[in-house]
């Protein structure tokens, strides 16, 4: 198990936080409201952008841990 799983039970392959696809499927097929709907997408762009980030911090700090070994 790496370092980033120990740390933050994500793995390789996981593209996006499960609980955040899932609360997005859930409200997209109850959302009829053009507006909500909207809104609902840009904050999920957002979280996904901030995913970016946090993703490229992970590999940083994995990256770091394993010069150190």
């Amino acid at each position: 198990m790496s370092k980033r799983n120990i740390l933050y039970h994500l793995d390789e392959k996981t593209s996006q936080f499960s609980i955040l696809l899932e609360a997005w499927e859930r409200c997209k097929s109850l959302a009829s409201n053009e507006t909500f709907q909207e809104a609902l997408s840009k904050v999920l762009h957002s979280i996904n952008s901030a995913q970016v980030y946090f993703k490229a911090g992970l590999d940083v700090f994995d990256s770091v841990l394993d010069g150190k070994n």
